[in-house]
């Protein structure tokens, strides 16, 4: 009789240790554990960015090693921003390490509040960011899924155009997947239909496994939010290369044991370093006109010029009045009356003296100092 209990019996504890074998395999959600949203703030260039961060909290760590692509417009306002990151998780001391991987996609926008530098750089700032990271993080059978909506805002502000000192903060709604664990029983009734009388083996097929699993554990979706701060300082060594450092502070909630049952929200501390390589140029709409055009040739120049709007206002305004059909008058002026048509007045010199008259006789009187003969005198008198 005490063996029939047993067997009675052992189909319970069976589907209990399958219930919670099976269970941790199902997501669970870890909110506030996705990698940095901005891996820089500078918004001159497109650039790769090397980046790493290491945390601690009461009785843990997350840690990331962190890799983004980043691209901006030619307004130089603008940084699309993509980062693959791995990340390195433990809840506390005694639990297993997680290890994951973090895909994001943030578009950081950038307005200038002062005057740039030479190079771009401006004196203030005032930037915000929307983006996601999802965040997996696995250790055997237990994966942990979350996905938050990044919401943030920081203010880089450049005391000399060497550096960048931007105070930053973020809030990150969250969906997650979280594993609820129920009770389950079963009665003597149901319990027999899994022993074999004759071997006294316990079976489960696969449908009963399903209906154990379906009863005893429920994924449910729910909504947290998260908050981080930070500060990040930003060298630039050159038009090409900078170096950062930073902090961070973050909430995370934990699991209290193993079975994460019960969780706590915890402040997360992490320091910050990356290197940034600008590949492409300094897109020019950041840069003084000086130093814009210092390096293109006189005719290419000409030609930017020619494409700018103020070159077609100077030709409209330079160019000759339309000529009408002939005949045409044009279009009456307008202005104060003109007087009426005076004739102009007589010449200041004096007409030249009329010949004086012929002689009677017809005869040339002979001209002071004449050097004509008497003979040709007589014959002009002739004449």
């Amino acid at each position: 009789m005490s063996t029939r209990r047993t067997l009675l019996r052992n189909p319970v504890a069976a589907g209990l240790a399958l219930a919670a074998a099976l269970a941790p395999a199902a997501a669970q959600a870890k909110p506030g554990t996705h990698a940095p949203a901005v891996s820089t703030w500078d918004t001159r260039a497109s650039d790769v960015v090397f980046h790493g961060t290491v945390g601690s909290f009461d009785g843990g760590h997350l840690d990331f090693l962190s890799y983004n692509a980043n691209f901006v417009a030619t307004s130089g306002k603008l940084s699309s921003q993509f980062g693959l990151h791995y990340a390195n998780y433990r809840e506390g001391s005694g639990l297993p390490t997680l290890h994951g991987v973090s895909g994001s996609a943030v578009a950081l926008f950038s307005f200038p509040l002062s005057d740039r530098y030479d190079d771009g750089v401006p004196g203030s700032a005032l930037a915000f960011y929307l983006g996601s990271v999802p965040t997996m993080l696995v250790s055997g059978k237990q994966n942990f899924f979350t996905i938050p909506l990044t919401l943030g805002v920081g203010v880089p502000l450049s005391p000399a155009n060497a550096i960048t000192i931007t105070p930053w903060g973020e809030v990150a709604p969250s969906i997650n997947l979280d594993t609820v664990y129920k009770g389950y029983s079963i009665d003597a009734a149901q319990a027999v239909k899994y022993v074999d009388p004759q071997t006294g083996q316990i079976t489960f097929g696969a449908s009963d496994v399903q209906q154990i699993v379906a009863d005893a554990v429920e994924i449910e979706v729910k909504a947290t939010v998260g908050f981080r701060a930070g500060i990040l300082a930003g060298l630039h060594v050159s038009d090409s290369l900078d170096l950062q450092a930073g902090g961070m502070l973050s909430t995370l909630q934990v699991a209290t044991d193993a079975t994460a049952t019960e969780k706590k929200t915890v402040t997360l501390l992490a320091a910050q370093v990356g290197l940034v390589w600008r590949w492409d140029d300094i897109v020019p709409a950041v840069l003084p006109a000086s130093r814009r055009l210092g390096g293109e040739s006189c005719e290419a120049v000409e030609e930017r010029f020619k494409a700018c709007p103020a070159y077609d206002q100077m030709m409209r305004q330079s160019a000759p009045p339309p000529q009408g059909p002939p005949g045409f008058q044009g279009p009456p002026q307008q202005g104060p009356a003109q007087p009426p048509f005076a004739p102009a007045p007589p010449p200041s010199f004096a007409p030249p003296a009329p010949p004086p008259p012929m002689p009677p006789g017809g005869a040339f009187p002979a001209m002071p100092g004449s050097a004509l003969p008497s003979h040709a005198a007589g014959r002009l008198s002739l004449l």
